[in-house]
Formats: structure tokens, sequence, C-alpha cells
């Protein structure tokens, strides 16, 4: 954490109104989160530093061998989903079952079907169209 946000988190934190504190914390927090959002829509590359350290002969801790690793990190579905969601909600939206053509739930399902548990094997062949098998 850098010293300026050190100062911010200890002036909100320290005896200002609890109004003003969160005035504070939004005002900071939100670009951030803007930022970090944008990052994960994005895809970013990672730095990994492994680093194994030694004692010497004095006791003395020093390097022995450090790796760095670059990592590309893809860009996060969620995070584009989200942001698309919340930017154009007409036309992103969560589609419901009816939208996408997929099949209702079977709890409403039996209500609009007919019963034909009376007919014959042959008259569901006709009416599914399977009369000639």
């Amino acid at each position: 954490m850098t010293d300026s946000e050190k100062a911010s988190v200890s002036s909100v934190s320290a005896g200002a109104p609890a109004p003003a504190r969160q005035e504070k914390a939004s005002s900071t927090l939100y670009p951030k989160a803007l930022k970090s959002l944008e990052k994960r829509i994005r895809g970013y590359l990672l730095k990994e530093v492994k680093t194994t350290y030694e004692y010497d002969g004095d006791g003395n801790k020093r390097i022995k061998n450090e790796t760095i690793t670059r990592k590309q990190v893809a860009p996060d579905l969620a995070a584009i989903t989200f942001a698309l969601s919340n930017l154009d909600p007409q036309r992103w939206c969560a589609k419901s079952a009816a939208d996408t053509g997929s099949p209702p739930d079977n709890d409403t399902a039996d209500d609009d079907r007919p019963d034909l548990s009376g007919l014959s094997e042959q008259a569901l062949r006709e009416i599914s169209g399977l009369s000639e098998l």
C-alpha cells in the first residue's frame, strides 16, 4: 500500500462523520474499481517473481536464485458480461427461457400440452409423421 493510500485509509477511518467517510471512500474506490474492471476485461500480463534465499557462513541472508516468470492472464468472461449488461441492459440483459427458445420448465409444460395417453401407438405415429415406419 502506498503512503497516499495509507493516508487515505487513515483519514477515512479517523474522526470524520459517517457520510463524509463514505463519500471519501467512494471517491477513491470508484476509479480503482473501474480501472480493475477494465484490466479484467482486456486481460493483462502478470510478472511473477520467485526468490530463493540461503544463509552464508556468518548467518547473513542472501539471494541464491531469482526466477521471473511472465504470464498472460486472459480476459475474464464474467467481467465482460457484467460490463455489457450494465452499460447496455436493453441489448445485453439475461434472456428468459421464452426469449431463447428453450423448453419451459416441466412444472408449467404439462399444463399446455394435450393429454395423449389415450391414443394408440398407430395414432401417435401418424401425429408425429412416423406412420411410414
